[in-house]
């Protein structure tokens, strides 16, 4: 019963600390790149943290590091946050003693507070002072403005692995429920859960054994360990819906579906992600959910209208029924009513008279009668039937009244079924397409994540997935040759002045003739041969061991040249790339990658055109291609819009790959 209502709302104490230790030496000397916003969470890109490009801070609810590309916003704040944060390097992260509260350092003396707990806020401080706020507020015992010397909330909880056991002791004194007992510890309600299963001990009932204390302390503080030291993240799904994450598989979670990540972080933002997720349906299919649920109620009053319709049907035959079967005392009684009012000439109150003095003697007509009315309606009551007449009708005419009332409320039944048969066909229609955009690839757009070589141009060769990595200038050739250079490697360049250096990782041994075709044609396309327009050009190559950095005494070697001691020639390489898009999906989570290749290795990629060196320029070959992708992806991704695709497929990023003038080959077109 406990674990039904449970639902992770916002990081726990334990989860923040756990965060923190993953990421205090990672983000320790990256710097903040830019600010943005998406509703209400905060957005940090940073320069300088391997594998992830954003750091999310959601005042109340979490903070964590993640690829996703939202719908980020400038906002007031943001602008403030630019101006004090951007080109800041992170000095240090910490935790708030043990609550759910944590403090970046950046250089000068600032500080970014971020509080993941009810009515939490984000709080820029230089020097102690607030600077800016998520918002503004004057509690009981603190004040969230501007000019005001900033405090953290009040009571934090201390690290419950580190409670002594006599304070343990004392907090178990009070006689609560172990769960509740647990989770004042502040360890939350999934792991005060998880350590009561350990324990074998019912999270429902006190603690009566006050000699296991000592046990709880050390499965508290083992649980502390195994959750810091874990390497992997979990989601735990109810009906397909996330309900809670953890950084360790949970024991008490028989019968939940289990998703597994290779970090917390990831089952973090995969689990925040879903409402996202959901939200954009909702957005996007906002007036189909509106049109079914308003069309719901329209079927509640109509199949409410029909039974009550049938109700009154059934009570009207029950009534003609009754009559029938008690013809000769019904109409023996309204026989007797009229003569004693149009013949006797009696006033009501003295009909209603006698009638009391019958029904007190037993007189059979006088007690089928429950009232006159004024009026000359008679009220009858036959066991369980009530019905009602006017005094001078008979039999015959009473049930003929009946019939006809039945027979206009079959009149308003049969209009009324028609009617919800309508509603029916349209809620039908509606769950249909409902069903289709379920069934449509709902998800959260991402960059991949990085890897050394993303810094350079490459490719993966079709025959062998060798990885091929080229320069984009003379500083990237340097560097390619200098720190990433290996004794496997094969290096090839376009045989004129001006080109990228490309690398075959470990080409020396395992490359192909297709391989180096390939590498030939990467090396040949990003030289200065494709901006004089040629359409093939000779390339060589050579092993790691082939070349030097070091220039003959009294030369000079300029910035990312090499000199060559032995080498061999491909002939007419053809200046030929295809640039697209690989598109990598796991779970709800899209990764857009952008890369150009050989048009032979082009067949990893998910969508792409074709260049040569031409005439069109630059500018406009980019402007093409960017169109033409994007416009691809919105097809994949029905609920992202062009925007967002566009902060993952950059210009700048095409550009990059696009040699120089060129003509466009598009795969329709072929």
């Amino acid at each position: 019963m406990v674990l039904e209502e449970f639902r992770d709302i916002r990081l726990s104490s334990l989860d923040v600390a756990k965060l923190v230790k993953d990421y205090k030496d990672l983000l320790l000397s990256a710097f903040v790149a830019n600010v943005y916003q998406a509703a209400d969470v905060f957005c940090l890109k940073l320069h300088n943290v391997p594998g992830k490009r954003f750091l999310l801070l959601h005042p109340q609810y979490r903070f964590n590091l993640t690829n996703k590309v939202l719908e980020w916003r400038i906002t007031p704040l943001v602008s403030v946050l630019r101006k004090h944060l951007r080109n800041k390097r992170i000095r240090s992260l910490s935790q708030y003693f043990f609550d759910r509260v944590i403090k970046i350092e950046f250089d000068e003396g600032l500080e970014l507070v971020c509080e993941m707990i009810p009515r939490g806020v984000l709080v820029l401080l230089k020097d102690g002072v607030i600077l800016a706020a998520s918002q503004y507020a004057k509690m009981k015992d603190r004040e969230i403005q501007i000019g005001v010397y900033y405090k953290y909330p009040p009571e934090p909880p201390s690290n419950p692995a580190e409670v002594p056991v006599d304070e343990l002791n004392k907090r178990f004194m009070e006689q609560l429920p172990l769960l509740k007992n647990l989770m004042k510890l502040g360890i939350g309600p999934k792991y005060a859960l998880e350590l009561c299963k350990r324990l074998g001990l019912d999270c429902t009932k006190a603690l009566q054994d006050f000699h296991q204390i000592p046990e709880i302390k050390e499965r508290l503080t083992e649980l502390f360990l195994e959750i810091l030291n874990s390497k992997k993240g979990f989601v735990y799904l109810k009906e397909e819906t996330p309900v809670f994450f953890s950084p360790i598989p949970l024991s008490f979670t028989e019968g939940y579906k289990v998703l597994e990540f290779d970090a917390f972080d990831e089952a973090i933002d995969f689990y925040f992600s879903h409402d996202i997720i959901r939200r954009a349906i909702e957005e996007a299919y906002g007036k189909v959910y509106e049109k079914r649920k308003k069309l719901q109620h329209i079927i509640k009053y109509q199949k409410e209208a029909i039974s009550k319709l049938e109700a009154k049907i059934n009570k009207l035959k029950e009534v003609i029924e009754t009559v029938y079967e008690n013809y000769l005392l019904v109409d023996s009684t309204l026989q007797a009513i009229q003569k004693a009012k149009d013949l006797d000439h009696l006033d009501w109150d003295e009909i209603r008279d006698r009638i009391a003095r019958g029904k007190a003697i037993g007189i059979k007509p006088a007690m089928i009668i429950e009232d006159i009315q004024n009026d000359g309606t008679v009220i009858f009551k036959i066991d369980r039937i009530s019905f009602s007449a006017n005094y001078r009708d008979t039999v015959n005419s009473l049930t003929s009244k009946l019939y006809q009332r039945i027979k206009k409320l079959e009149e308003k039944l049969m209009g009324a079924k028609e009617a919800l048969e309508k509603s029916m066909l349209e809620l039908q229609n509606l769950d249909m397409e409902l069903k289709g955009i379920e069934s449509k690839a709902a998800c959260v757009i991402q960059e991949p994540k990085y890897e050394w070589y993303h810094g350079f141009r490459w490719f993966r060769t079709s025959k062998n997935a060798l990885l091929v990595i080229a320069g984009k200038d003379a500083q990237t050739n340097e560097t390619l040759l200098k720190k990433y250079r290996e004794e496997n490697d094969l290096i090839l360049h376009a045989e004129v002045p001006g080109g990228a250096v490309v690398l075959v990782k470990e080409g020396k041994n395992r490359a192909a003739k297709e391989d180096l075709e390939e590498a030939a044609i990467y090396a040949a396309s990003y030289s200065k041969a494709w901006r004089e327009g040629l359409a093939a050009v000779d390339v060589f190559y050579t092993s790691a061991d082939l070349i030097s950095l070091t220039p003959p005494s009294g030369t000079y070697l300029k910035k990312g040249s090499f000199i060559v001691l032995k080498k061999e020639i491909i002939k007419n390489v053809k200046l030929e790339l295809a640039i697209g898009i690989k598109l990598i999906k796991s779970r709800d989570i899209i990764s857009i990658s952008v890369q150009s290749s050989p048009l032979s290795a082009a067949t990893s990629l998910d969508c792409y055109c074709i260049i040569r060196p031409g005439k069109l320029d630059k500018s406009a070959v980019v402007r093409s291609i960017h169109k033409y992708l994007v416009n691809r992806i919105v097809k994949e991704t029905p609920y992202c819009d062009e925007r967002k695709i566009s902060k993952v497929v950059k210009i700048e990023k095409i550009s990059e790959l696009v040699p120089g003038s060129s003509e466009i080959e598009f795969p329709q077109q072929r």
